[in-house]
């Protein structure tokens, strides 16, 4: 019930909720000993959708091993589970490889992995967790995210009091205490001594968001409090001592949390407008939302393309063409704000409509897949287009007279193939992000061009098989320990 896991319910971040749902059963198999439950569960979290917590967690095992006796044999236990962890996921490493090497965190330094650092200031809320204000109580100064990812430090004052007498009298407190001051000094990111100089480092720029390290803190604030109460152990308590503790532990907690876990109707928020879905909605067309909507992304319910958005991960080429679709820059680590409209860049890429709070407005643009001549002027007829699915495409039409090129206006991206009258073409890149076929001068212009594009992850079906295999075999063992049972 600590804030640090409440908060990612309230900040509308459902895969960092389930990344760290998995620590305590990832801890408990890996001190279990039992032969694959630790890579099962690795394999688990990282499949949940979040990567990041994975890493995290894997640092603070393996500091918190090297800080006790047995180091080896646990350490061992990781890099054995480690493997087999790898081969229960290897659907998803080619694609993750992949979507890292060509996002725009492959491009950004460390200013930008260093946002979301933790302010010395927010520490006071590890003991009063309102101290610098909530967003709920409206008297929160900073933007709204800053304080669901740096003010979750709180575990409430009995169990901080557990985790101080667990530094005092408490066994095998040294790995906590190493894992709690790395905590804070990883969070504190380009303000602390640690990050400042590793913030460009492959991995770690990926990342941004330092004060998520706090986990590390707060994961060695519980094992202090184990610690503590284990001390406390030997003592004889009255009867019920023990349910006691265990409300002083948790009720400070769900009275601070309840008021960020109020039900609201998502018909609220989710209701749509009919004038947008009958008039765009699946529709081979892109449209522009006003960057100050609240929630761009909601065009998804729509089936929209849109321009605009919240992507924490996205296309390194798009800033650059957002850019020239503004006049300046238009995007920052995690959102495209274009707002320029109309424009001949918005309209190749057959933006056809612009939302905003006043309502909506419509342009002249190009289709989604034009013919183009040798110096990429626009040629008439349109061929026609049909979105069998968003992975699969067919394009037909008649190739005007000095047609050279079919253009498509879907992102540039490994895995997209396309096949002309049955035949495999070959792929170039468009307008800086989109995609084009050829067409070859001595095609009949009489016989229609005939475009199949389909998408499929880069080596998908092996490493699928691969991670199925794993599984099964993973699921055999299980059972026939079971049966031994």
């Amino acid at each position: 019930m600590s804030p640090f896991l409440i908060y990612r319910v309230t900040a509308g971040i459902p895969t960092l909720l389930a990344a760290l749902s998995w620590v305590p059963w990832l801890w408990l198999a890996w001190l279990s000993g039992v032969s694959g439950l630790l890579a099962a569960c690795w394999a688990l979290q990282l499949l949940s959708g979040h990567a990041q917590f994975l890493l995290v967690n894997i640092v603070a095992m393996a500091l918190w091993s090297v800080c006790r006796d047995g180091r080896a044999t646990l350490l061992r236990r990781m890099a054995r589970e480690g493997g087999m962890a790898l081969v229960l996921t290897a659907v998803q490493w080619v694609p993750t490889a992949q979507f890292l090497r060509l996002s725009v965190r492959s491009d950004w330094g460390g200013a930008l992995s260093g946002a979301y650092s933790l302010p010395p200031g927010a520490l006071w809320t590890w003991v009063s967790p309102g101290a610098l204000g909530t967003p709920l109580s409206g008297d929160w100064s900073d933007v709204t995210s800053v304080f669901y990812e740096t003010c979750g430090g709180f575990i409430g004052l009995f169990v901080l009091a557990l985790a101080a007498w667990g530094v005092v009298r408490g066994r095998r407190r040294l790995p906590a205490l190493v894992l709690a001051v790395l905590g804070v000094c990883l969070a504190l990111g380009p303000r602390g001594p640690v990050l400042r100089s590793l913030l460009n480092f492959a991995t770690l720029s990926y990342l941004r968001t330092p004060s998520r390290w706090l986990f590390l803190t707060v994961w060695a604030g519980v094992l202090l409090a184990g610690a503590g109460w284990a001390g406390l152990h030997s003592r004889r308590w009255p009867a019920g001592a023990r349910l006691a503790a265990l409300l002083a532990a948790f009720l400070p907690l769900a009275a601070w949390d309840a008021a960020f876990l109020r039900p609201q109707d998502p018909k609220t928020f989710m209701a749509a407008k009919h004038g947008i879905a009958e008039r765009f909605g699946g529709r081979p067309l892109r449209v522009l939302t006003d960057p100050g909507l609240a929630n761009p992304n909601k065009t998804i319910l729509y089936r929209l393309r849109n321009v605009n958005g919240y992507e924490a991960f996205y296309p390194k080429s798009v800033p650059g063409w957002a850019a020239l679709a503004e006049g300046e820059p238009a995007a920052d680590a995690s959102r495209v704000y274009v707002s320029r409209w109309p424009s001949e860049i918005l309209a190749r890429a057959g933006v056809a409509a612009r939302l905003s709070a006043d309502g909506i407005e419509e342009a002249r643009s190009w289709p989604l897949a034009s013919f183009l001549d040798e110096k990429g002027k626009r040629l008439f007829p349109d061929p026609r287009i049909m979105l069998e699915r968003p992975e699969r495409w067919r394009i037909i039409g008649f190739p005007p007279a000095g047609a050279v090129t079919l253009a498509v206006a879907e992102t540039s991206y490994p895995g997209w193939r396309a096949w002309v009258a049955g035949s495999r073409a070959s792929l170039s890149a468009w307008d800086g992000l989109f995609q084009s076929v050829p067409v070859s001068a001595d095609y009949p212009r009489h016989a229609p061009f005939e475009l199949t594009l389909e998408f499929r992850p880069t080596l998908w079906p092996w490493p699928a098989l691969l991670s199925a295999a794993a599984w099964a075999c993973w699921l055999a063992i299980l059972a026939r320990r079971a049966e031994l049972a």
